[in-house]
């Protein structure tokens, strides 16, 4: 799951890093969406016009900083 994403944003990740230090990504396939200073903004906006499970929401840290996140599902409605 979110292979496409997660390619993408390794793709760019030094152009995101130099562009958007500390802020979330919401990316859908191999395309960023938008830019966001917090988790519930990007999520907000992502589930106003995507399907659960069809994007990914990523923070954008220094290289050597990166951690694993895991989400669990949740059911909106």
């Amino acid at each position: 799951m979110f292979e496409n994403e997660n390619k993408f944003y390794e793709e760019n990740k030094k152009d995101f890093q130099n562009k958007y230090l500390n802020k979330r990504l919401l990316i859908v396939g191999k395309e960023l969406i938008g830019v966001f200073d917090s988790d519930t903004e990007a999520l907000k906006v992502a589930l106003d016009k995507y399907e659960p499970n069809t994007f990914l929401i990523k923070k954008v840290l220094p290289e050597g900083e990166e951690t694993v996140q895991r989400f669990y599902s949740r059911i909106y409605g």
